[in-house]
Parts: structure tokens; C-alpha cells; sequence
């Protein structure tokens, strides 16, 4: 499975095989690569065929999540239960292990980390 080519027209740094780097997703690239809820439809759809990405809304990801979790996390083992080992087994934004936005909000910016939603 290769990368997404969304961002080839802005050169070979670009290319679906290409190592990504900081520097071509910070500074002035920082705002390049978006979330998908805020791509075009047409994209949404190409790469919905083209890549089987698809979108899972956070209320659902939390169900799922609930549903085979099965040591909660309290006041007392916090510590211990960020310690587990998690494997996010799809691709893109990892919505299983945490999120900083909202996908499904009107408004795409990113939450303040200590209101991060860690699942």
C-alpha cells in the first residue's frame, strides 16, 4: 500500500513513495495536509474507491473502543494504563488511539492538548 499522491503536483519531495520529513509539513506547508472531513467530496470519494479510507465518527470509534476495553482507566492507574500496548491497525489520523479534532465539526481546529480526546 503506497501513500496517498494528493500532494504530488508540489513536487517529486511529494511523491506517495517519498520519505516524509518535517520540513514539508511545517512552517509554510504546516496547514498542507488537512483532515479528511475537510477535503472536497470529489476527493473523499476518490480515495474512499481508490484507497478504502474511510470515515469513522468519533461517537462510533468510542463505542468500539468501550467495547473491548476492557481495563478502564481511573485516577489511580492512569499511569499504568497509557502503559498498555495498543495497536491501531488503520491507516490516517489513528481516531482509535486519539484525536485533536472534532471531523464532523463545522469549525477544523485542532483542540488545545489538554482537551485532547485519547481513546
Amino acid at each position: 500500500m503506497e501513500a496517498t499522491d494528493s500532494y504530488e503536483q508540489k513536487g517529486k519531495e511529494y511523491a506517495p513513495l517519498a520519505p516524509i520529513t518535517s520540513e514539508l509539513i511545517t512552517g509554510i506547508n504546516g496547514t498542507l495536509i488537512q483532515p479528511r472531513a475537510v477535503k472536497s467530496k470529489e476527493e473523499q470519494l476518490y480515495r474512499t474507491r481508490d484507497k478504502a479510507e474511510v470515515f469513522t465518527p468519533l461517537n462510533i470509534v468510542k463505542q468500539m473502543n468501550d467495547a473491548c476495553d476492557v481495563k478502564r482507566v481511573t485516577k489511580n492507574n492512569w499511569q499504568e494504563y497509557i502503559a498498555l500496548l495498543k495497536l491501531e491497525i488503520t491507516c490516517g489520523e489513528a481516531p482509535f488511539i486519539v484525536s485533536r479534532y472534532d471531523p464532523v465539526s463545522d469549525k477544523q481546529e485542532l483542540l488545545p492538548l489538554k482537551n485532547v480526546l485519547v481513546f
